[in-house]
């Protein structure tokens, strides 16, 4: 069971917008996306808006100065760290400020009893098999772990669980602890079945849990909690529980084929972050190496994807010296004749660092004879993206790039794209633009992504005329890619044909070309506020397309007062109006940038409606946008409205409530604002 409610697109538009808002963090945010595309298993909890927004702000909060890997632990551990804050202050009453004085161990300790009884539920839940916590394991758990809802009242309102009966249209009971729970997400559950056994294993209940470890360690419905195991035990850095734990996972019983048991012992080692975890961490490095090269030197499609599917969601060991040393050696081994295979591996696998032999061996692949080995080295090199921008690397894709193989050409296209401005020299500039005249739709669209991930690097005449080429494409994906290609350059590329091509593809009938149109001329700002542009975004802001309708708010808002006019302004108090929390977000915030030109009446009327929106972002909106009009929106409606956010629960809203008190000067010093 599962609470959806964002799609893929939302969550990586509002990754996108929250760290935008952090100034310099844009690449913070790339990182997170690719941590959730790379676990699978966990990338489901990001699909509930609020649970984003805690990991958004867990991530935004992690020093990368001292945190070298960030493991699921980690941000799990954060994630837990962030909630007790939050019910420490709404639960408990306690202060921010004094909660902002307390470091983990101290926010864990007032928190211990409700800890408690969560990790014996969850674990309880874990190994009976259910989701669905029922009247009895609520119990139960209450029982073994000494908390009990008479004593504690708010035990279940922590922040990690849901009751299932509220959410049955009336049906059910009143009585809390006849009520069905469930974890706001499995991976919750999982982890805090984990931090379970990690209490057991450092009390007299070990040997218990030691048998349980024994039991269940093939079973695929514990593969996330004791990867979670793991990595708790580790990160307490206590030898007494981290042995046990790796005595039960390594001796019998054992895996009769031994592939599985390496796939755990993969998971379980990498949620260590290495190096010398643990005393025998080396001595299976190694093992897990002969593994490598058997599965990968068999020739057997089941070994190569079973070793493939396990690194793939892996943040250290594909990346060890040792792992890749055995790679070059199978890689440069002449003898085996399934070279495109084992480049099919790495291609799937997260190398993050690789070494300079790796990347070497990449390079004699490019001058393979056989094209399929070629095309896999270049896929090889676009997971690498900048960590394999060496000059040999580069030259060799550009010998690719002169392929007749059309495949070859749009791989090496990709792997030039992703080494962004660390590749952008004249000859791959160049090159791509060669690539660009090619007859192929799907060379020509992925030359166009290549320029645009280079950026403003990339923006001279030559490529910019290119574009332009591309937006007559007759090919969909042609003419995103280029859209794309000019968000990227952003204001270089302002030009009056530019601008003009966007305005052809604000008309397309394909959503995805308008949606990247009006991304690139947000980026253009100022420079595209002609009136041309602004009729064109007004259009957009007619659409159905809500993504469409939140660009074009964007491109307006970079605007600022250049495209504060009645028609706009006419059209954004429509746009507030759209049932989509994000629109009416955007809407808000382009408003405020045209400050005190759009502080009319009915913009007024609007921004108080957004100060009684139930979504705290339309409402930090609003408040930021009345602080943009100062006096001028200083109204008895308005100061009662900014009072009334005064009272609210999020303090960045009430926060935002005294800027704009602050900005409407003595228009707003009553005894009720003083108060």
């Amino acid at each position: 069971m599962e609470i959806t409610g964002f799609t893929e697109e939302n969550i990586n538009n509002y990754i996108e917008l929250f760290f935008s808002q952090l100034g310099n963090a844009s690449h913070q945010g790339d990182s997170l996306l690719n941590f959730l595309r790379s676990k699978p298993r966990i990338c489901g909890i990001a699909h509930i808006p609020i649970n984003l927004e805690i990991i958004c702000s867990t991530w935004s909060n992690i020093d990368w100065t001292q945190t070298k890997t960030v493991t699921i632990t980690v941000l799990y551990d954060r994630l837990t760290e962030w909630i007790c804050r939050r019910y420490l202050e709404k639960q408990k009453k306690m202060s921010p400020i004094k909660t902002t004085r307390m470091d983990k161990t101290d926010v864990y300790d007032k928190c211990r009893k409700e800890l408690a009884f969560l990790e014996k539920l969850a674990f309880l839940g874990m190994e009976n098999n259910v989701i669905l916590l029922g009247p009895q394991l609520l119990k139960e758990a209450q029982k073994e772990s000494g908390c009990k809802l008479k004593d504690c009242p708010d035990l279940f309102n922590v922040g990690l669980l849901k009751s299932y009966d509220s959410n049955s249209a009336g049906i059910g009971t009143r009585i809390e602890a006849d009520k069905h729970y469930y974890f706001v997400h499995l991976s919750l559950q999982e982890h805090f079945a984990a931090r379970y056994l990690a209490n057991a294993l450092n009390n007299n209940t070990r040997d218990q849990a030691m048998k349980f470890i024994r039991e269940h360690k093939y079973n695929r419905i514990y593969q996330l909690v004791f990867t979670f195991l793991s990595g708790l035990l580790n990160d307490d850095q206590e030898p007494k529980c981290n042995r046990p734990f790796w005595d039960a996972l390594l001796n019998e019983p054992l895996d009769m084929f031994g592939a599985r048991h390496m796939a755990l012992v993969i998971q379980c080692l990498d949620e260590t972050g290495l190096p010398q975890a643990f005393t025998e961490s080396k001595q299976l490095l190694e093992k897990i190496t002969q593994w490598l090269e058997y599965a990968l030197s068999s020739g057997s499609r089941h070994l190569s994807e079973l070793f493939q599917q396990t690194l793939r969601t892996s943040n250290t060991i594909c990346n060890e010296p040792l792992v890749q040393q055995t790679i070059i050696r199978l890689l440069n081994n002449q003898l085996l004749t399934n070279r495109d295979m084992i480049l099919s591996f790495i291609s799937n696998i997260p190398l993050t660092k690789p070494i300079p032999p790796l990347l070497q061996a990449l390079r004699e692949a490019l001058r393979s004879n056989d094209v399929l080995v070629r095309r896999r080295a270049c896929n090889a090199l676009v997971r690498m993206g900048q960590k394999g921008a060496t000059k040999e690397v580069i030259d060799g894709l550009l010998e690719a790039l002169r392929s007749d193989n059309t495949s070859m050409k749009s791989a090496a296209c990709d792997a030039l794209g992703r080494m962004g401005e660390k590749g952008a020299t004249k000859d791959v500039i160049d090159g791509l633009l060669e690539a660009f005249r090619s007859d192929d739709d799907s060379v020509r669209g992925k030359a166009c992504g290549a320029l645009g991930r280079m950026g403003e690097k990339a923006a001279t005449k030559d490529v910019i005329d290119r574009l332009l080429e591309a937006f007559r494409s007759d090919d969909d994906s042609v003419r995103e890619r280029a859209c794309y290609a000019l968000v990227r350059m952003g204001e270089k590329a302002a030009t009056k044909e530019v601008i003009d091509g966007l305005l052809e593809a604000l008309r397309s009938d394909n959503n995805h070309v308008r949606r990247w149109a009006c991304d690139a001329l947000v980026r253009m700002g100022e420079k595209g506020a002609t009136k041309d542009v602004i009729d064109g975004l007004l259009e957009a802001l007619r659409s159905d397309n809500t993504r469409m309708k939140s660009g074009a708010c964007d491109a307006l808002d970079r605007m600022g007062e250049k495209g504060a006019t009645k028609d706009v302004i006419d059209g954004l108090l429509e746009a507030f109006r759209s049932d989509d929390d994000s629109v009416r977000e955007r809407a808000c915030g382009a408003l405020g940038r045209m400050g005190e030109k759009a502080a009319t009446n009915d913009v007024i009327d609007g921004l108080l409606e957004a100060l009684r929106s139930d979504n705290d972002s339309v409402r930090k909106r609003g408040c930021d946008a009345l602080v943009r009009m100062g006096e001028k929106g200083a109204t008895k409606d308005v100061i009662d409205g900014l009072l009334e956010a005064l009272r609210g629960d999020d303090d960045s809203v009430r926060e935002r409530a005294c800027d704009a008190l602050g900005c409407m000067g003595e228009k707003a010093a009553t005894n009720d604002v003083i108060d």
